[in-house]
């Protein structure tokens, strides 16, 4: 048995950044544990004028970085709209890294608003801007067209997994999710939340072949040996989702267990999540709703991490093995 614990965090109205990652640059200025912390507004307001006034590059590109992750978490309507003007008067600038970085911010926001500024980019000069752009307009226009007004699933596409190109190793399903713990918030339908965003991770793995949701236990290991990949089935449980009002903070803890085809544990993954926004007023339906789903998904950032960290190092040692039995018949 694989066992693994994770803790990832949301502060502030920034993004969720997880243990062990270290936070230099401007990102240290927007997220510090031990320093005082900051008001939204002052924060954005800096980071805006850095990007306007900055000559140099690397801080206009950290900028852009920071304003985008503030702006995929923060529940305030004035902040978010004047990070995305800022963004969008950024994509005319004179350096090609700035631009590819608000070709990338923009797609992970996920502001339709943004389609006209991405076409221009879509046009760029440099082929890795057009394709950056490009990406990103798809991924807007698909949004759009799921209807999916979540923004906590903004940053999916850029949390956890580097694209890493992988031979298809896996043959992966989702089964049963437990939300006992989270009856307070049945109307968020947190399972529902919880599949359907580790639907999306998985979609990020190139290892990985999705299982079409009810397939049985015999189609599975039949199809699994017709393509040679190793069947996996991720069950788990909501085992903590707490929502302070007065504070405006949410905290989530999710467990994993991956079953293998035989119905055998794997492995147990285990990670929490919380996230916090800058407000004041009462709560309302909508900081609600964005912060549970925060604090959740920071949680699954970090399993699915973990688990495509692990799958990783399954398929290189696979390859190793047979690197290694291949040498040995060469040598006969």
């Amino acid at each position: 048995m694989w066992y693994m614990k994770r803790t990832a965090l949301a502060s502030g109205a920034s993004h969720f950044v997880k243990t062990r990652v270290a936070i230099a640059g401007l990102l240290a200025l927007c997220l510090c544990a031990a320093a005082p912390q900051v008001r939204a507004d002052s924060r954005t307001e800096y980071l805006v004028e850095l990007l306007k006034n900055s000559g140099n590059f690397r801080s206009r590109v950290q900028a852009v970085k920071t304003l985008s992750q503030i702006a995929s978490a923060t529940t305030d309507g004035n902040e978010k709209s004047t990070i995305l003007k800022a963004l969008m008067a950024a994509a005319v600038d004179t350096n090609e890294s700035v631009r590819l970085m608000v070709a990338t911010a923009l797609g992970n926001i996920g502001d339709a608003t943004a389609l006209p500024t991405l076409k221009k980019l879509a046009k760029d000069k440099v082929s890795e801007v057009k394709t950056q752009a490009q990406s990103s307009i798809d991924k807007i226009e698909k949004k759009s067209a799921a209807g999916d007004d979540t923004a906590s699933l903004l940053g999916l596409d850029d949390e956890g997994m580097e694209a890493e190109d992988l031979p298809d190793t896996f043959y992966v399903g989702i089964g049963t999710w437990g939300d006992k713990k989270a009856q307070d918030f049945a109307d968020l339908e947190p399972q529902k939340y919880i599949k359907k965003t580790l639907k999306k991770k998985l979609g990020k793995m190139s290892a990985v072949v999705i299982q079409p949701d009810g397939e049985g236990a015999d189609t599975v290991k039949k199809k699994a040996k017709q393509k040679g990949l190793t069947p996996f089935t991720l069950t788990g449980s909501v085992s903590k989702l707490h929502l302070d009002e007065n504070k405006n903070q949410a905290s989530a803890k999710l467990q994993m267990v991956v079953l293998t085809g035989d119905g055998n544990m794997a492995m147990m993954l285990s990670a929490t999540g919380a996230a916090s926004v800058e407000s004041t007023g009462k709560m309302n339906a909508s900081r609600r709703k964005d912060l549970v789903y925060s604090a959740l998904l920071s949680a699954m950032n970090g399993l699915t991490e973990d688990l495509w960290n692990h799958f990783k190092k399954e398929v290189k040692a696979d390859k190793g093995k047979k690197k290694k039995k291949g040498g040995k018949k060469k040598g006969k």
